[in-house]
């Protein structure tokens, strides 16, 4: 999954052959829905490389499993925290108007500009929110790991 030759069909795409759009909100349980009812994978496993964002929704699902608890907690308590990532955080429903997040905008039928909502759930790394200086302190992590670094584990 992590190098993107599992097979496993891209949901971004199934939802859309499936006639999805942005109403009603599509989540992590919609994706996961598309992806398991898939009858044969997009190739075999290991032959070939695609790109998929059910890939990485899927490594989120392991997480979850391994840990034990819902994957923005993991990530909040065994990667933002312990890097002082303060102004990092995966995006959920819960928290999409955040006063860290940019907006977008767009002008209504009356002319009037207001932004526009945001309908993503948890989707793994596409649903995690960051600064510029907390990034910095990812990118320095990842070259020099502090002995905090827990070993076994994936992101470290």
């Amino acid at each position: 999954m992590l190098i993107h030759s599992s097979g496993v069909h891209d949901y971004e795409i199934l939802k859309y052959i499936a006639g999805w759009t942005e109403e009603p909100r599509f989540g992590v349980k919609e994706a996961l829905e598309l992806i398991t009812t898939q009858e044969t994978p997009n190739f075999n496993p290991g032959t070939e490389f695609s790109f998929s964002w059910s890939n990485i929704l899927l490594a989120s699902v392991v997480i979850e499993k391994a840990a034990g608890m819902p994957f923005n907690d993991y990530m909040e308590q065994y990667i933002f925290a312990p890097l002082g990532m303060n102004n990092t955080f995966v995006l959920e429903a819960s928290n999409q108007h955040s006063t860290k997040l940019a907006l977008s905008y767009r002008p209504s039928a009356e002319g009037v500009i207001e932004p526009i909502t945001s309908r993503k759930e948890t989707y793994a790394t596409i649903g995690i929110v960051s600064s510029i200086a907390d990034m910095t302190k990812w990118e320095l992590h990842l070259m020099t790991p502090s002995p905090a670094s827990k070993p076994g584990f994936a992101f470290f």
